[in-house]
């Protein structure tokens, strides 16, 4: 059985405002099977005689049930990955539609644990044009900004693309091409991986270049693609959003964090005064900051200093809810520490196996709606973040590896000050889907 080179990395460019990007590399044991050499770009793409469905039919109901198991999903890693003491930025959004495409290759009892663990409740005939009616969905964020008029120069852009790079040896299974072609818009794009994988990853790099506007054009360094990798799965999502109600830049200054520990340090905070949608409940504050457009925001919410714990330890989707529910304009004096959250790469096959996980990750996995050629399982799954908040907006980049082998308003006049640990998100406010969450313990980190 060969064994995948992990191909999982996240390249942030001096340039780049913001760029997602979901990698997987699959190791396929093909014994028997050979690999010539070819040429350095694509030589073809195994795609579907298929297009893409850009007005899927979905059902509401099917929305909701997507847009609610996301949002299962979401809390449910963040708790299996949540350590008090340190910061935690993750694409919740990220890992279900990298986990998606993966699942419609999956059978047996590997797609029920999948299923399962991701809070997928739709059959897959269901499942994946509600994936595609929510990433149509947040496509169009950046045509409504476009549509109305804006104080903040930033531009808005989000931008969703998948592809699949295979050698034109393999064999995939009809209709999982269907599948990827219909409701990713993704195609398996055939590149000898193995004979030639320089040029393999001049190719996927120039792939990558065009979805993320140029912005990152060097997404596979050289050696990434080497003769034992025989599949690059790569999901690209461009997003760059300024706040509706920018913050004054001569407004900020250094101030204390408090940590958890209760050692401080300095950071530079962000200070305004201006309504927002905001509430207090008890042992939490949380305030709402929109992007241009207004159909996507940041919520910060403040558990109660002290409390750090046992607010993450009662944090589920239906609280979050009832939270965010609660929100109402205020006129808040503000004060909001300037992020810069780089983490590096880290596994979360122990999160998923945690959340019932099991028969994908040994030799008993069942993929054969993807493939009959060999037996593939996921040897393991990463996951990086990194958000930045600024005065003019935020900057926020996921990646996700999957590596196989073988009411009325109240006004009311409040004061947040998040000069200690916090939660955040950055949701899609018409779908409800969470882009980005996280913890920040230390801001200067």
């Amino acid at each position: 059985m060969t064994r995948a080179r992990v191909v999982r990395f996240l390249v942030r460019s001096r340039s780049s405002p913001l760029a997602l990007l979901v990698l997987a590399s699959l190791g396929i044991g093909a014994a028997g099977c050979s690999h010539t050499s070819g040429p350095s770009e694509a030589t073809g793409e195994a795609r579907s005689t298929l297009t893409r469905d850009l007005s899927p039919s979905v059902p509401a109901a099917d929305q909701t049930a997507l847009e609610d198991g996301n949002a299962s999903f979401a809390f449910s890693a963040f708790a299996a990955l949540f350590d008090v003491d340190g910061n935690l930025a993750m694409s919740p959004y990220s890992l279900s539609s990298a986990l998606a495409m993966t699942y419609a290759g999956a059978r047996g009892s590997t797609a029920s644990e999948i299923a399962t663990a991701l809070d997928f409740t739709l059959p897959q005939a269901r499942l994946h044009p509600a994936f595609d009616w929510l990433d149509l969905q947040l496509a169009s964020r950046a045509n409504v900004v476009e549509s109305s008029p804006s104080s903040n120069p930033r531009p808005f852009a989000l931008h969703i693309a998948n592809s699949i790079w295979e050698n034109p040896q393999s064999d995939f299974e009809e209709p999982f091409l269907d599948t990827l072609a219909v409701d990713y818009g993704a195609g398996v794009e055939l590149a000898d991986l193995a004979g030639n994988p320089a040029g393999a990853t001049t190719a996927i790099n120039a792939w990558t270049s065009q979805e993320t506007n140029g912005r990152i054009t060097a997404l596979l360094p050289p050696g990434a693609v080497d003769s034992n990798t025989t599949l690059v799965s790569v999901d690209a999502l461009y997003f760059d959003a300024g706040w509706v109600q920018p913050f004054d830049k001569s407004q900020t200054a250094p101030g204390v964090f408090t940590r958890t520990d209760g050692t401080t340090v300095q950071a530079t905070m962000m200070s305004e005064a201006v309504t927002l949608p905001y509430a207090s409940g008890s042992g939490y504050q949380v305030v709402e900051l929109a992007y241009e457009g207004g159909m996507v925001a940041m919520d910060f919410v403040l558990p109660t200093a002290g409390t750090e714990a046992a607010f993450e330890a009662g944090l589920t989707s239906q609280a979050f809810t009832s939270i965010v529910g609660a929100l109402q304009p205020t006129l808040v004096g503000l004060s909001l520490p300037k992020l810069n959250m780089q983490g590096a790469s880290s596994s979360v096959a122990a999160m998923l196996e945690k959340l019932g996980v099991h028969a994908a990750f040994t030799s008993a996995a069942d993929f054969t709606g993807m493939t009959h050629v060999g037996s593939i399982y996921i040897k393991n799954v990463f996951h990086e973040a990194f958000v930045a908040v600024d005065e003019d907006g935020t900057e926020a980049a996921a990646a996700t590896g999957v590596v196989f082998e073988d009411g009325g308003i109240v006004m009311t006049e409040a004061q947040m000050n998040v000069d200690h640990p916090f939660f955040f998100t950055i949701r899609d406010l018409p779908t409800g889907t969470i882009l980005f969450m996280g913890w920040v313990a230390d801001p200067t980190m």
